[in-house]
């Protein structure tokens, strides 16, 4: 497999109500994982000469511990969530890219939604055996995980009004009726991205604190990262976006302690952004060499070696272990 790798920033903040908590964190009642995607560490750390308003995030800077650390290959939301959550590099925890390889698209865009795909330990299953009770609200890679006590897991299909009934489907029983109920809102697709569907997971992570009080409990956010996909990083209207995140963790914060007040918080995210001036279409070199073949309407038929695209980093498949085959390819 050959990989062109573009560096990109990740962050975790590691962060407690204050520093004399930090010291409680062995012996903790509970922990609250939060995920706010796309979040680079100048977010935050600059938030006042960016003229962001960010009273959760800069609070939580200034009263725990924080550390910037290295994005994992390939840096994207499936692979580097599922790393913060097994501690792994995705060569050994197989979550490869957000889609699976799928040169003939005959998987309809699947992503890596199933937790049977993770070959790691993760987190849950950690707190699980240390006795702990576990919750998740659509963090990415959760559907089907057995160890997660009241599961929300993330996953859609179309984006339409069916996959409302799949994530009830795919929900722990009756966890998203009865969740809706308490916080008033209707649990958001998958793909849902907006910030709207951002502060409704917080009201269904704060719902499922009120009852069923988890040991350890992740929530996802995803508006941001989407905002800097539309509008580019360091843009206003992606600064606006992280604000309304940033009003919604700190009510998922509030409402965590006041369920558990030694509970420790870890604020986490997946990778950063750059700016984007042009893009590789490896593929249609692959097909120009006669490594792709595809129908009169562009579509491939039949492949000797692919492309595998991941956000800033690439791979080509080979189809069999050929030397000649690996030779022509590079």
């Amino acid at each position: 497999m050959v990989r062109f790798q573009c560096w990109l920033t990740m962050v975790a903040l590691a962060l407690s109500a204050a520093p004399a908590a930090a010291h409680k964190a062995p012996g903790a009642e509970a922990v609250l994982m939060v995920s706010v995607d796309g979040l680079r560490p100048v977010e935050v750390l600059e938030a006042g000469q960016r003229g962001t308003r960010l009273p959760t995030l800069t609070r939580l800077l200034a009263e725990g511990a924080h550390a910037r650390v290295r994005g994992v290959l390939p840096t994207l939301t499936y692979p580097s969530h599922t790393t913060l959550i097994t501690g792994v590099e995705p060569a050994r925890h197989n979550i490869l890219s957000n889609t699976t390889f799928d040169p003939r698209q005959l998987n309809a865009v699947g992503w890596y939604w199933y937790s049977e795909d993770i070959m790691a330990e993760t987190l849950w299953q950690a707190a699980r055996r240390a006795g702990y009770s576990t919750g998740n609200v659509q963090w990415p890679v959760t559907v089907g995980a057995k160890a997660i006590d009241w599961n929300l897991p993330q996953m859609w299909r179309t984006g339409q009004a069916d996959d409302i009934k799949l994530d009830r489907a795919l929900a722990t029983p009756g966890l998203d009726a009865e969740l809706s109920r308490r916080a008033g809102v209707v649990v958001p697709t998958g793909i849902d991205e907006t910030p709207e569907a951002d502060e409704a997971r917080g009201r269904l992570a704060e719902a499922m604190i009120a009852t069923k009080a988890p040991r350890f409990l992740t929530a996802y956010f995803t508006a941001f990262d989407d905002a800097q996909h539309n509008f580019g990083p360091d843009s206003p209207e992606a600064r606006r976006v992280l604000e309304r995140v940033d009003a919604a963790v700190g009510k998922l914060i509030a409402a965590e302690r006041a369920r558990y007040p030694h509970a420790v918080v870890v604020l986490v995210s997946d990778h950063g952004f750059g700016k984007v001036t042009r893009q590789l279409c490896l593929t249609r070199a692959l097909v120009d060499a006669g490594l792709v073949r595809t129908d009169a309407k562009g579509k491939i038929t039949s492949w000797d070696a692919a492309a595998w695209n991941m956000g800033g980093s690439l791979a080509v498949k080979l189809a069999n272990d050929d030397p000649a085959l690996k030779e022509r390819v590079e």
